[in-house]
């Protein structure tokens, strides 16, 4: 009965995390604490040579101490050397006032675009700039859950094996959200520690993850990914 409650507390506060909340004081997104994180300077030589320009999109994971936990590509036709670079810039250097819940420390997710652009001139130098949470575009919108992601892991569908065991943990993934809303792919990005709940977490987000799906500019269905992060199992 104990271990019972332990875990219902732990999916009921986990409920209310991802529950979209009204923004009142008691309420703070994370916020950039260096406005321009990337400089000019870093322009990768490969892409600066190759005259590779472009608007990388991510999702940022933000830990309880505003770093940078995990850098998503939100587009993965442009995982290119400009991609990789610009999540290594920002996981490296970007720091947050963590978001909080009642002065809480929480973590979050951050939407980030990074506009990389050569000089038209050789006397001019290339410019890059960061945005946090920039203004969709057009008809644009991210994929959103139909309901709060702690439901689609309830107490009955603790994976077996990790509970005779006695094995919890959190567990955080990556979401491959298709056209129809449906999760197509899982991904672990940082495990528990327990490969029973790994998989039974990934196994649970397939089948009972329901999106309403992203839309591109002209507001047409879209693919997209999406960042589940701190699952919480508690034995």
């Amino acid at each position: 009965m104990a271990n019972e409650m332990r875990l219902r507390l732990t999916l009921f506060f986990l409920a209310l995390l991802w529950s979209t909340p009204t923004l009142t004081r008691q309420h703070q997104t994370a916020q950039l604490r260096d406005v321009q994180p990337i400089l000019p300077a870093d322009y990768p030589l490969q892409a600066a040579e190759a005259r590779v320009e472009g608007v990388i999109e991510m999702l940022l994971l933000t830990g309880l101490d505003g770093s940078v936990d995990h850098c998503v590509v939100s587009d993965p036709m442009a995982a290119t050397a400009l991609a990789e670079a610009t999540c290594a810039l920002l996981s490296a250097r970007a720091q947050f006032e963590p978001a909080s819940n009642d002065g809480r420390p929480m973590r979050s997710t951050v939407r980030a675009r990074v506009a990389w652009t050569l000089p038209k001139t050789p006397d001019s130098s290339p410019s890059v700039t960061t945005e946090i949470a920039p203004p969709r575009i057009g008809k644009e919108a991210g994929a959103s859950p139909k309901a709060p992601p702690a439901t689609w892991f309830p107490l009955k569908a603790y994976p077996r094996a990790a509970k005779r065991r006695g094995e919890g943990g959190s567990v955080t993934m990556l979401l491959l959200i298709d056209r129809a809303g449906r999760v197509r792919e899982c991904n672990v990005i940082e495990g528990s520690g327990s490969t029973n709940l790994d998989e039974g977490s990934c196994m649970l987000a397939r089948q009972n993850g329901r999106f309403t799906p992203a839309l591109d500019v002209d507001g047409k269905a879209r693919e997209a990914q999406y960042l589940l992060p701190g699952v919480n199992w508690v034995p």
